[in-house]
């Protein structure tokens, strides 16, 4: 995040950064396919760092690869 914020500093105007990470962080302003995509990255970080979240589940967790 420290990244992104760094690079909308110094290329967008402060309304499209207020968008962009309204976009980021909102998920009522995502469609399907993001909150799809924002939950496999969840379950992809889950096992990366060996830790199975409740909300994933132990066979859900495999199903991207």
């Amino acid at each position: 995040m420290k990244l992104f914020n760094r690079i909308l500093k110094h290329v967008v105007s402060d309304v499209d950064r207020f968008i962009c990470r309204f976009d980021f962080e909102h998920p009522d302003a995502q469609s399907d396919s993001q909150r799809a995509e924002v939950a496999k990255h969840d379950r992809i970080s889950c096992l990366r760092d060996q830790v199975v979240s409740k909300k994933a589940g132990k066979n859900k967790i495999w199903q991207d690869f």
